[in-house]
């Protein structure tokens, strides 16, 4: 393991050194020396003096020999090597508490360790739950970060996207101390945080520099997990809901809770793949990492060769996130298939299965599209049912606007579907629909614009129309089958 002056000169520090190391000291040095070498710290007496040159940065101890001094610093070398390999094991070994453990060896100070959706993997037992501040406490009694914290972490932290930096949280109450903080990213996706608070040592850039060389072990193993391992805890929860996965509910309440996100909020799932079947998936991080920072408050992943967006429309606008989003589609030859509006977070699997299906059909009716290579899955919304089988699978496709109208009637105990049913069969004729209802034509005129307002899609569209007939036809042999109440349990 390589050092910087700063780590050394933290491990020399009971010996009250004189330090003349400038910030910018990089991690190089290889091992001690007593004549010099490049990269190496090379150990040497001055008078009754002993001074440990590190490529122009030198630490000074007072009254120590030459033969002590050397093998002082040496050891320094073996232990940061033992205590690398020791935290690479516990990373592969999934041993989180024994992480901590090492880690406190090196920081002298209270460390956490927070998993993809803020809850805690391990934290320092060395600390009783209120010696150190109000977060502390909270994070030992719940065992989850508050709202607050996270929050205040994040628009603390570099604002450069997803960063994998180390740094300087500086309190925002008085009743919590500073640390130094880095989000564990591993191809563009968050999969923790590690924490290490100022209580006991001042913290400098040697801790600085060694946290990101911490982050570096621990990421690689964190990172690599796949959606069959045990320890699931350190993927991010969207991405366990994407791939099919049980989320608790707590977890997500709490993720949802940071992000400002109601569970009634228009959501959509977007799938953005290559063109160019063999580009390295490196560039498809690079523009996970753009969409990032051009869609603020979006979750970002990168899942199977492809880059996956979930992103709220109350927060970003349809129509700004598509100016955003068109221009990187273009200009990164893209593909790019968009869902129906989600109205249920736990079935976020159904929605990215339709942003897929979105471009299978694009692709196969592209003429039709003069070149377009956006991909809405309502345009092909018609073709999936026709090509599949499953009431219940095919209830996620149903039309929006009947979906909506299907869950208000059971919600509010009224019977627009039936007008609405009517209305269509009797293709839009007022003066049968009336008759068949039994009401009359104002009262229908009444409520065919009540219900015509409430939509967010044209009736006057034939395929709309076709799409709408077919959506309550699908419902009604759901609801006589008796396969609707599963369905509507997940909401």
């Amino acid at each position: 393991m390589r050092l910087s002056m700063w780590m050394i000169a933290n491990r020399l520090s009971a010996l009250d050194p004189e330090i003349h190391i400038r910030d910018s000291a990089p991690i190089t040095l290889r091992s001690a020396r007593r004549a010099y070498a490049t990269n190496c710290v090379h150990v040497y007496q001055e008078g009754n003096d002993i001074i440990c040159n590190g490529e122009g940065d030198y630490i000074k101890l007072k009254d120590m020999g030459t033969e002590q001094a050397f093998e002082l610093v040496q050891y320094i070398f073996d232990f940061y090597d033992d205590w690398a390999a020791g935290v690479r094991q516990a990373a592969e070994e999934m041993d989180y508490q024994r992480i901590v453990d090492e880690c406190w060896h090196v920081f002298h100070n209270p460390i956490v360790f927070l998993d993809a959706n803020c809850k805690v993997l391990a934290m320092s037992g060395e600390y009783a739950e209120d010696e150190i501040d109000s977060e502390w406490q909270y994070l030992s009694r719940y065992g989850y970060s508050s709202v607050v914290a996270v929050s205040s972490y994040a628009n603390s932290g570099p604002q450069d996207g997803q960063s994998a930096k180390p740094y300087v949280f500086h309190a925002q109450s008085p009743d919590q101390i500073d640390c130094l903080s880095i989000p564990l990213v591993h191809e563009n996706a968050n999969c923790g945080r590690i924490n290490v608070l100022q209580f006991g040592r001042k913290l400098n850039l040697g801790d600085m520099q060694l946290l990101g060389y911490l982050a570096d072990i621990i990421t690689s193993t964190l990172g690599a997990l796949t959606p069959s391992d045990e320890h699931t805890s350190t993927r991010n929860v969207f991405y366990d809901l994407l791939i099919g996965q049980n989320v608790a509910k707590d977890t997500l309440d709490f993720q949802m809770q940071y992000m400002h996100w109601d569970k009634e909020d228009p959501l959509y799932v977007v799938t953005l793949v290559p063109k160019d079947e063999s580009l390295p998936t490196e560039l498809l991080s690079l523009v996970s990492s753009l969409l990032s920072k051009q869609i603020p408050g979006a979750v970002v992943l990168v899942i199977d060769r492809s880059v996956i967006v979930v992103y709220n429309e109350k927060h970003t606008p349809k129509e700004q996130f598509m100016n955003v989003i068109r221009h990187i589609v273009k200009q990164n030859g893209l593909y790019m298939g968009i869902s129906l509006p989600v109205f249920s977070v736990y079935s976020l699997d159904m929605f990215y299965k339709q942003a897929v299906s979105a471009i299978e059909y694009g692709k196969l009716f592209r003429d039709k599209k003069d070149g377009e290579d956006i991909f809405s899955f309502y345009d092909y919304a018609i073709d999936y049912i026709i090509e599949n089988s499953g009431t219940e699978n095919l209830l996620y496709v149903c039309h929006p606007d009947i979906l909506s109208i299907y869950m208000s009637d059971n919600e509010a105990s009224s019977d627009r579907m039936t007008t609405l049913r009517s209305y269509l069969n009797n293709e839009r004729s007022l003066v049968n629909t009336a008759q068949e209802l039994y009401v009359h034509r104002n009262t229908l005129v009444y409520r065919i614009k009540k219900i015509t307002d409430s939509m967010k899609y044209d009736i006057n569209d034939v395929y709309t129309r076709d799409y709408m007939k077919i959506s309550i036809k699908l419902i009604d042999l759901a609801s006589s089958r008796g396969g609707i109440a599963s369905f509507m349990r997940k909401k």
